[in-house]
């Protein structure tokens, strides 16, 4: 299948739905990206999206565990004192 230059285009071809395709030919025109961009970045979104799920259950398991949540503040705590490590403080000290 040539691409946009003429020359056979790479990658993978992936079938979707009409709907999805119209979908995407939109998000092209308004973003100025190319399908391949706009589907790229609709992924990766994903990924982040899913990433931060993840990573909120797994926060909200770690706080229904008294004990366990307990243990993470106390590592926090004791992680705090490196925050300002090298650092002019704005007094002056």
């Amino acid at each position: 299948m040539p691409g946009q230059n003429g020359r056979q285009a790479k990658g993978k071809l992936l079938r979707v739905s009409d709907e999805t395709h119209a979908r995407v030919a939109r998000l092209t025109k308004l973003l100025g990206q190319s399908h391949r961009e706009v589907v790229e970045r609709a992924v990766a979104d994903l990924e982040r999206r899913r990433f931060l799920e993840d990573m909120a259950s797994a926060f909200e398991d770690l706080a229904r565990d008294e004990a366990a949540f307990e243990a993470y503040r106390a590592e926090l705590a004791a992680w705090d004192v490196t925050v300002g490590d090298a650092l002019a403080r704005p007094d002056g000290a």
